[in-house]
């Protein structure tokens, strides 16, 4: 896991993958437990969560490091909490947190992702992160990041773009924020690349 935040309603998680199904795997035995879980501290039937999970595909660097912001700045997108340190529940705390000892957050991991050399330069590369237009950039809420099918460079996008195939129709668009996303066709109206 890379990132994550717990809201009262909903968690974003960002994890890395092997490309081998294992997200969808992991998210429906998650969906399974939590359901079984709390209908039976309920006394309740159906589905935990009203829709399914969404994956966005992200590429590695600035784009993963938009996406980390975009992340820690959920809360304060609800008008929950004004700075992203202000909610408990996220990985915020994690990356901050040099040595960190219960960390959900592989922060080896995204230091290395991120193209960076030490759990201390991820410490202040976040801060100047959330101190810079990323933070701008992520204060309303991007359809990109829920919507989108990938994120990343036009060459990142229409290189995941060749992998999927013909499963549906995908267009690919850039925007203002200085990056391409794979989007279903029929979701978005804005002019392909």
């Amino acid at each position: 896991m890379l990132n994550y935040i717990a809201t009262s309603n909903h968690v974003h998680l960002l994890v890395e993958d092997k490309g081998l199904g294992e997200i969808a795997q992991a998210m429906q035995l998650v969906a399974g437990r939590m359901g079984q879980e709390f209908n039976v501290r309920n006394s309740r039937s159906g589905p935990f969560w009203q829709d399914r999970y969404h994956a966005t595909a992200v590429e590695s660097g600035i784009h993963l490091a938009r996406c980390v912001v975009y992340i820690d700045r959920n809360m304060v997108r609800a008008n929950e909490v004004t700075e992203p340190s202000q909610w408990r529940h996220c990985g915020f705390h994690e990356i901050r947190t040099i040595g960190a000892q219960d960390s959900l957050v592989d922060r080896e991991r995204l230091t290395i992702l991120l193209g960076l050399g030490d759990s201390t330069e991820l410490r202040e590369a976040h801060i100047a992160w959330h101190a810079s237009n990323l933070a701008d950039s992520a204060a309303s809420r991007d359809p990109a990041w829920s919507e989108a099918l990938a994120v990343g460079s036009p060459d990142f996008v229409k290189q995941f773009k060749g992998c999927l195939g013909a499963k549906g129709h995908r267009s690919i668009v850039s925007d203002s924020h200085q990056y391409s996303t794979l989007q279903w066709a029929h979701r978005r109206s804005r002019l392909p690349v």
